[in-house]
């Protein structure tokens, strides 16, 4: 448990100094679930450094090049003696009066979904099979040879989970270093920060019940709060992808530059995590070249561009020259055109992303809003184009997979890409609580509730 706890201090203490170095600050919910992401993000970057300059990913190492980097990131404040200000990082400020009894009972049953997640990363092993056999047990072999090129590799029993990019199995590698007997905590890290950016960042457009309400629809997706609870890599994955759409929404809402810096960041983390999410990466991009070309102005899209897409670079590079390995040879690398095979995705795709017992409403909700409000189509076309174009780029990679070095196509699509729509659900519940007959509705029932339960018109 102290080795645990050690682990959370070193990883916030790291997110929190990277949020003074950047000078973003919100309310204490985003701020804590920014500093999980970015400190967990930057501790599997600061590894990767380690091994890239020949040094052992030792838990001395990693202490004392953490806190160089937390030095480092603070030492403008240090200088200037300005710390009065870092407290606000922290300061809890509950405003009881932008609350109602509604918007409480649903954050209860949100807080009491995770909370039970959170119980069974605590008491229950690793049980999925893909981490068992990959990210966990890569993680453990990491933690002993002090190295992300372990003898797993040589030996060539990794597998293909083995040169999955080294956010998770890093971060388990972490705590395992740390003297942690598990690194389940990090599942509920990444749940946690997924619900805090989602409501919040959705608060700040609609009224509490509405962000409750569809924080909730997001919690109790049934594949989703499952995953909560599993130590793969798809959760987190669609957590830092997530963070970058939302964070690229509020620059195009608020045009402030920190915004865009997170949107990178986050993005990025998504592939350090999973490199097909860079399809997911290649969409964001495409998205803001299109809101910044109007003003012919480009460099934030290129400095989020190289945020985005620079970890996802240096880990093939990685990859090729010191494991000798690419995650490009399971595709085909020519053009073609197969009817048959396109006719299987999109009949798997009309099942899945319609299986209640899979993602709920979800899809349905989002239909239906989208019908409704197709006359308002301009006003978030930044998040439909966003699905549109991740949603094609997405299932050209799972259209170019070469049969021959990797599961059929049925296989992938009932166990890769049902995991996949993860990316899907947070963007498409923004869309769904921003629809203009949305905000009508929730302003109606706030309005309701104002008269039935307080007596005010």
């Amino acid at each position: 448990m102290i080795a645990a706890l050690f682990a959370l201090v070193y990883l916030y203490l790291l997110g929190y100094a990277f949020l003074i170095f950047i000078q973003f600050k919100d309310n204490f919910p985003v701020n804590f679930a920014l500093a999980g992401l970015t400190g967990m993000g930057l501790t599997t970057i600061l590894m990767f450094v380690l091994e890239v300059i020949g040094f052992a990913i030792s838990p001395l190492n990693m202490i004392l090049v953490g806190m160089l980097v937390i030095v480092l990131f603070l030492y403008r404040d240090l200088r200037r003696k300005n710390f009065s200000h870092w407290q606000n990082y922290v300061k809890i400020r509950l405003d009881w009066r932008n609350w109602n009894s509604m918007e409480l009972s649903i954050m209860l049953v949100v807080a009491f979904l995770w909370l039970a997640s959170f119980v069974k990363n605590m008491y229950w092993p690793v049980q999925a099979y893909d981490s068992v056999a990959g990210y966990d047990l890569m993680a453990k072999v990491i933690s002993v040879e002090q190295t992300l090129n372990v003898s797993l590799h040589r030996f060539k029993l990794a597998g293909a989970r083995g040169i999955y990019p080294p956010q998770i199995e890093g971060i388990f590698a972490f705590f395992y270093l740390m003297g942690s007997p598990s690194a389940k905590i990090v599942n509920s890290l990444f749940f946690l920060s997924l619900i805090l950016l989602f409501y919040n960042i959705c608060k700040k457009w609609t009224t509490g019940t509405a962000a409750a309400f569809f924080t909730l629809l997001l919690v109790m997706t049934p594949e989703m709060w499952a995953h909560g609870s599993l130590s793969l890599t798809n959760l987190p994955a669609a957590t830092f992808g997530a963070g970058g759409v939302l964070f690229l929404y509020l620059w195009w809402k608020e045009q402030q530059s920190v915004h865009l810096v997170l949107s990178g960041l986050c993005l990025g983390l998504n592939t350090w995590t999973r490199s097909d999410g860079v399809a997911f990466n290649l969409a964001a991009a495409i998205v803001l070249f299109f809101i910044v070309m109007h003003k012919r102005h480009f460099l934030p899209w290129l400095y989020h561009s190289l945020l985005s897409f620079l970890p996802f670079v240096l880990w093939q590079i990685y990859l090729k020259i010191a494991i000798h390995a690419e995650s490009t040879e399971r595709f085909r690398h020519e053009l073609f055109w197969d009817p048959k095979l396109l006719n299987t995705i999109f009949n798997y795709l009309k099942v899945l992303f319609f299986n209640t017992s899979l993602y709920g409403v979800v899809f349905y909700i989002f239909i239906a809003l989208f019908l409704i409000n197709i006359r308002y189509f301009k006003q978030n076309w930044p998040l439909l184009l966003y699905l549109f174009l991740s949603f094609i780029f997405y299932t050209i990679i799972y259209y170019q997979l070469n049969p021959e070095v990797q599961d059929s196509i049925h296989t992938m699509m009932r166990t890769s890409y049902k995991r996949a729509i993860f990316y899907y659900i947070p963007v498409v519940l923004l869309y769904s609580a921003l629809s203009p007959q949305t905000l009508r509705f929730f302003n109606w029932v706030e309005v309701k509730y104002q008269r039935a339960i307080l007596g005010r018109s």
